[in-house]
């Protein structure tokens, strides 16, 4: 879409490329931003569902009607419907409160400056995610003819508003297109570093218009420097590009001289704009906020390096805004750079929600994110010189570079969620599994195995279980479990369900199969046997079942370790109320209590051979001897008594009924 019909274009400023929203968003692949819930259904990434928090010093009265006039005049693409069209009219999705969070009393009306400030930045957050809400905090303007001494530019009211927005329920991102030289903040550096941590909350900062340097006490920029909040290590600081040759429809001309190049002093010579010379990228080295352990990758000063990425903000390459006072006018510098970064996230949040993730922390979780994002996430931006050079990888003028949205934000997304892989389980019925069910790989830097929890679904109708959180050999981690299925057909498959949960409450799921081999394996019981010693026993020492409701006695052999060093065969018998019996014969030379093992093979057919133990798990104790009991319990200990030639016999006989294997 061209500019709209009544912009003027200054004559002195001929060269000035103006884009539209349009052409901006297809540079930059917002366009093509594509998400999805987890069952795959498709959404456009415009931000929906979330809520920009921008902050403003003073008060602009017609952003309204203003923002009404923008959307009307640009949309989406070049030729299709307006955004006015599309999302309506303002007062559906913008909140305008004061500091405190009050609709009234609202601060006194900025000036004609301020006002273009307010309108770009609620404009462009708007273009790039149009589908968010937005909401404006309204800080008290600072008293330019009388100064507080401590704090000049009245920090303190600009970080109340700041605070105030981070606790708004909703507020996943937040958009500061303001900056103060770190020198003259009321304590330099650090003080309000703790009002740039809300929870879920993301805070875009713009890295500032001079390149390496900061105005000093007398108006001059010529003291090297950042201006805060860009330096804190807790904000995502933005810096600016000049963006040549964009056609009408918007494709990226690539990098280099004739493409996107670092916006660098000199190449606003001849633009009207105050100091235009000096004009470029804000971006150096803190003095005073240390490293933060997510730049270690890309720098070794000991100290905060800004900016972390950059987009379009040269006034050479600007794009169109509209306030009431000035008419149409072109938006530009790390202003503009910064409410369209805020989009971009809100998006990623967008799409975090979709996959019903929480939004994510500027400080713990997108911050280190954006420097693990690989290389191909980014145009780099390796020509400018803000008084620092770019170069190939990270620099000072852009950062890691400008964004390639479709390929950064799926990218971001997917750092977040956990993709949790069912493995596949081969389990042999009635015999406990143990091992791992599931993998899933940590890729946020905000989170260790210990946030998250596992239960395990096994599919067939039994009780989840807790499953274990263990390393890989892969260097990931494996939820392991326990289990036993009953008797199934041979290869039967069940869902096996893994739910990872962290710390959030957020949820991710994986499915795997675990295919059960139902081989004709038994379970068996001990009986309780007494005997005299040095007299031959003869009788029922176990019972057992088959899976295979066919098996027949022939199917099956049994071995008798008695505990005394001596095998012998059993012999298999049909037991009259079902299933089968174990016999044996025994003669033992000397009282005592033996533990005796019945160890039953059997195997036919498709079903594969396999070995139970029967045993108990302690002695069972009677006052009688008799040579064999049919009771149903475990021959796991068995006791001898002594005879000689009384006719009382006095056995101690330890054990009880046998448990289930």
């Amino acid at each position: 879409m061209t500019a709209p019909a009544n912009v003027p274009i200054s004559a002195d400023t001929p060269s000035q490329e103006v884009y539209s929203p349009a052409q901006i968003r297809h540079a930059y692949g917002v366009d093509q931003i594509e998400l999805s819930n987890p069952s795959g259904v498709t959404f456009q990434g415009d931000g929906s569902g979330q809520t920009i928090a921008i902050i403003e010093q003073g008060n602009d009265p017609t952003v309204f009607q203003d923002l009404d006039v923008f959307d009307s005049n640009f949309g989406l693409t070049s030729s299709g419907p307006s955004l006015y069209q599309q999302y309506g009219q303002a007062t559906r999705f913008l909140t305008v409160l004061n500091q405190n969070g009050q609709p009234t009393p609202l601060p006194a009306t900025t000036s004609n400056g301020g006002l273009e400030e307010f309108a770009l930045d609620v404009e462009w957050a708007h273009a790039i995610a149009p589908g968010a809400k937005i909401l404006v905090v309204e800080s008290n303007m600072y008293d330019v003819q009388h100064p507080n001494p401590v704090d000049p530019y009245d920090t303190q009211d600009f970080f109340h508003a700041v605070k105030y927005a981070g606790g708004v329920p909703g507020v996943s991102v937040m958009s500061m297109s303001y900056g103060f030289p770190d020198w003259a903040m009321p304590v330099p550096g650090t003080i309000y570093d703790g009002d740039l941590t809300a929870p879920g909350v993301t805070y875009v900062v713009s890295s500032g218009d001079q390149g390496a340097y900061v105005f000093n006490a007398e108006g001059q920029y010529t003291t090297i420097g950042l201006e805060y909040p860009a330096e804190s290590p807790n904000v995502l600081a933005v810096g600016g590009t000049t963006l040549h040759n964009l056609d009408a429809q918007g494709d990226y001309p690539g990098t280099g001289p004739n493409g996107e190049i670092g916006w660098q002093f000199g190449s606003d010579t001849g633009l009207p704009y105050e100091n235009a010379d000096i004009l470029a990228s804000g971006g150096g080295i803190s003095n005073y906020e240390p490293e933060p352990a997510y730049q270690r990758t890309v720098q070794q000063t000991g100290y905060r390096e800004v900016p972390d990425v950059a987009f379009d903000a040269d006034p050479a390459t600007g794009t169109w805004a509209y306030d009431s006072a000035d008419g149409w006018y072109v938006a530009n510098g790390t202003s503009l750079a910064t409410p369209c970064w805020a989009g971009l996230i809100a998006i990623v949040d967008q799409g975090l929600a979709l996959q019903n993730h929480p939004s994510i922390d500027g400080a713990t979780q997108t911050l280190p994110a954006i420097y693990r994002l690989p290389p191909t996430d980014f145009h780099d931006i390796v020509y400018g010189n803000n008084g620092y050079q770019a170069e190939v990888g990270y620099d000072l003028v852009t950062g890691r570079g400008s964004p390639i949205a479709n390929q950064l934000v799926p990218d971001l997304i997917n750092t977040f969620l956990v993709k949790v892989k069912g493995d596949p389980i081969t389990a042999s019925a009635r015999v406990v599994f143990n091992g791992p069910v599931a993998s899933f790989a940590i890729n946020d830097p905000a989170r260790v195995p210990a946030n998250y929890t596992a239960t395990i679904n096994w599919g067939d109708g039994t009780p989840t279980t807790i499953g274990t959180i263990l390393p890989n050999t892969s260097g990931g981690y494996d939820v392991v479990g326990q289990h036993v299925y009953s008797y199934v057909a041979p290869g039967t498959t069940f869902p096996v369900t893994v739910t990872l949960t962290d710390v959030t409450g957020y949820r991710t799921v994986g499915t795997g199969n675990a295919v059960v081999i139902s081989s004709d394996l038994v379970y068996g019981r001990g009986v309780k046997i007494q005997m005299n010693a040095r007299q031959q026993f003869a009788g029922e020492v176990a019972t057992f079942t088959g899976y295979d409701p066919s098996n027949s006695v022939g199917d099956f052999s049994a071995v008798i370790a008695w505990g005394d060093g001596t095998y012998t065969k059993g012999m298999i018998m049909v037991d009259p109320s079902g299933g089968f019996e174990v016999w044996g014969t025994k003669t033992y030379s000397r009282a005592g209590t033996y533990r005796v093992w019945v160890t039953i093979s059997g195997g036919s057919g498709a079903f594969v051979p396999d070995t139970v133990r029967v045993s108990a798990s302690r002695p069972l104790v009677t006052q009688s001897a008799r040579n064999h009991s049919g009771s149903h319990g475990l021959p796991n200990l068995l006791s001898v008594t002594k005879t000689e030639g009384s006719t009382h016999h006095h056995p101690i006989l330890l054990g009880e009924r046998g448990n289930q294997p």
